[in-house]
């Protein structure tokens, strides 16, 4: 199967099971460099998040260093959000202006960054920048969450959703470990909406 065949056959597959109940079983697929990889968020409803890069490929010092400070960092800034252009670009030719960007509300980045720093709020309003989309603030948390892992993601409240979203949405995080809260951002969006993430 070349390769548009596949991306074919997995935005197929995408669609099928959004319109079931049952959610998707928890996978992580790769299915080639030009259109990324591939991590079903098992939730409530089936959520596929895209990434440019799988966790084994990629520089974590240099990533740490990138996320401590993206301002500073910003040439790796610019890497990672013409990455997730070239992607959000192969998926999606053709985009509604009535579309947005959006991304996870902060968490423990807040208290590891300097001055509150959001590194995916950053890279966020970049890649709708260069996509010619708006940057909305969409999901807020009902709690301050100091630190990372699953387990305390799912000791938080569910998300607040702030503004009803536009015809669909696209939720940009700078990574994904259990796809926890980017499918509590998705769910509390409640419409439709697609992940991309720079390293997952």
């Amino acid at each position: 199967m070349d390769e548009d065949a596949q991306l074919r056959a997995l935005i197929g597959e995408f669609g099928e099971a959004l319109s079931r109940t049952d959610p998707l079983p928890d996978k992580e697929t790769t299915f080639g460099y030009r259109y990324g990889w591939g991590k079903h968020l098992t939730t409530g409803r089936p959520i596929m998040a895209i990434a440019a890069h799988p966790r084994s490929g990629y520089d974590r010092k240099a990533y740490m260093t990138w996320k401590a400070d993206p301002i500073i960092n910003h040439a790796h800034t610019e890497k990672m959000v013409a990455e997730l252009v070239r992607l959000i670009r192969l998926w999606f030719p053709y985009r509604n202006g009535a579309w947005l960007v959006t991304t996870p509300p902060q968490g423990a980045s807040k208290y590891q960054t300097r001055d509150g720093i959001y590194p995916a709020g950053i890279i966020g309003k970049a890649v709708a920048t260069e996509l010619g989309l708006d940057y909305v603030t969409t999901v807020a948390r009902s709690s301050e969450k100091t630190r990372h892992g699953k387990a305390e993601t799912l000791r938080q409240p569910e998300f607040r959703r702030l503004v009803q979203p536009g015809d669909f949405t696209l939720v940009i995080d700078d990574m994904c470990t259990s796809g926890a809260t980017l499918a509590r951002t998705i769910e509390a969006l409640g419409a439709p909406a697609f992940c991309f993430v720079w390293c997952t």
